[in-house]
C-alpha cells in the first residue's frame, strides 16, 4: 500500500485538488436552475421505485434505459423528500466527477504525461458544456462518463492486448447502453479505434487476438444491455426511439435530407456551449496533433465527429445535450498542446493562465 501511495502520490494529490474544485463548481447553487420538464419525469420515476420497491424498469415504458433512475433510488432513502431536486441532480454530479477522472486517465494514457491528464481535467471542469449538464437530472452526463471509461479501457486494450482490459471495456460499454441508447454508436467505433492505436507489429502478429478481444467486449456489453429485456414493455423502447429518427424508407430515398440543416444548427450549439475561444483553440490543436501523433488525432476526430454526423443524418428531433458525449474528444487535443507548451518552456504557464 505504501509503495502504491508513493508511486501515485502526485496523481492522488492532483486529483484530490481537482475533485474539490469540481464539486465546488457543481454543487454550488445546485438547485438554482429551474426544474426542467424531463427532470421532473425522471425524478418521479426514481421516487416511485424508492417508495414502492417495484417497477424497476418504469423508465423503459418511455424508451429510456434505467441506470440513471436506479442511481436515484438509494439517495431518496438518504435525503428528505423536500430535497428531491438535489437527489435527482446528484447522480449527474457524480457522473461528471467520474468523467473528469476518466479525462485524466485517457490523456495520460494517450500522451504519456500526468500533466496532460491534469490539464484535460481542468478543461473538463471549466468548459460550460459540461458545467451546465453536470448539474441537471438528465441522462447525458452519465452517458458521457460511461463512454469515457469505455474508451479508456478500449485504448488500454490496444496498448496491452489483455483480456482484463477488454472485459472492463465490455462492462462499461454495457453500462453505457443502460445510460442511453446513443451508446450503440461506440459499439462500432471503438474497435476501429483499437485497430488504429495498436502498433503495427502487434497488429500483424496479434490481429486474431484483437478481433477476439473486441468481440468479447461487444458481447459483454450487449449481455449487460439485455438486462432491459427483463421488462415486459421493452418493445416500447424501439417505438419511442423511432419517434426521434427519420424512417428507414425516407433515408433510403434521400439519405442526407436532414444532415446539413442539422449540422448547421449543431455547430452553433456546440460553439456556444464550448465557447468560441475554446472552439478555435480546439481546431488549432487538432491540426497540431495530426502532425505530431496522426493516429491518435484520427481516432479522437473519429470519436468526435462521427456521432455528430450520424445523429444529424438520422435525427428527426435533436437537442444540444445529445452531443455532450462527443465533446471530450474535442477537448483532449487542447490538453496535449498545452502540455507541450509547458514542457518546452515553463515560463509560458503564466501567459496560459491569463489567456484561459
Amino acid at each position: 500500500m505504501k509503495k502504491f501511495t508513493n508511486k501515485y502520490k502526485l496523481e492522488i494529490i492532483s486529483l484530490s485538488i481537482l475533485s474539490l474544485i469540481y464539486f465546488i463548481s457543481r454543487l454550488s447553487f445546485l438547485t438554482s436552475l429551474p426544474l426542467f420538464t424531463d427532470e421532473a419525469i425522471y425524478i418521479f420515476w426514481g421516487k416511485f421505485i424508492a417508495s414502492n420497491y417495484s417497477n424497476w424498469f418504469i423508465s423503459v415504458t418511455d424508451g429510456k434505459p434505467p441506470l440513471l433512475i436506479w442511481m436515484m433510488f438509494p439517495l431518496f432513502h438518504i435525503f428528505p423528500d423536500s430535497m428531491y431536486l438535489i437527489v435527482g441532480r446528484l447522480p449527474s454530479v457524480m457522473a461528471g466527477w467520474s468523467a473528469m477522472i476518466a479525462m485524466f486517465m485517457i490523456a495520460k494514457l494517450l500522451f504519456k504525461t500526468k500533466r496532460a491528464g491534469i490539464i484535460a481535467s481542468i478543461l473538463y471542469i471549466a468548459t460550460p458544456y459540461f458545467l451546465f449538464h453536470d448539474r441537471l437530472a438528465l441522462y447525458d452526463s452519465l452517458l458521457s462518463s460511461m463512454l469515457l471509461w469505455t474508451t479508456y479501457f478500449a485504448f488500454r486494450t490496444a496498448k496491452t492486448l489483455k483480456l482484463r482490459d477488454a472485459i472492463l471495456w465490455g462492462i462499461f460499454l454495457g453500462l453505457s447502453f443502460l445510460s442511453k441508447a446513443t451508446a450503440i454508436i461506440f459499439l462500432g467505433l471503438l474497435p476501429v479505434g483499437v485497430i488504429l492505436l495498436t502498433s503495427k507489429n502487434d497488429l500483424f502478429k496479434n490481429w486474431r487476438k484483437i478481433i477476439i478481444l473486441s468481440v468479447a467486449a461487444g458481447i459483454i456489453g450487449e449481455s449487460i444491455n439485455s438486462i432491459q429485456r427483463l421488462s415486459s414493455v421493452y418493445f416500447l423502447t424501439v417505438q419511442k426511439n423511432a419517434q426521434f429518427q427519420i424512417p428507414i424508407e425516407s433515408l433510403i430515398k434521400d439519405p442526407f435530407q436532414q444532415t446539413f440543416g442539422n449540422l448547421n444548427a449543431i455547430s452553433g450549439w456546440i460553439i456556444s456551449y464550448i465557447t468560441f475561444p475554446i472552439f478555435i483553440l480546439g481546431l488549432v490543436c487538432f491540426v497540431y496533433l495530426f502532425f505530431r501523433k496522426f493516429r491518435i488525432a484520427l481516432v479522437l476526430l473519429m470519436l468526435f465527429i462521427t456521432p455528430i454526423i450520424i445523429l444529424s443524418t438520422i435525427g428527426q428531433i435533436i437537442f444540444p445535450r445529445y452531443f455532450l458525449f462527443t465533446t471530450p474528444y474535442f477537448i483532449l487535443p487542447i490538453a496535449f498542446v498545452l502540455d507541450r507548451i509547458l514542457q518546452n518552456n515553463k515560463k509560458y504557464i503564466y501567459g496560459i493562465i491569463v489567456v484561459f
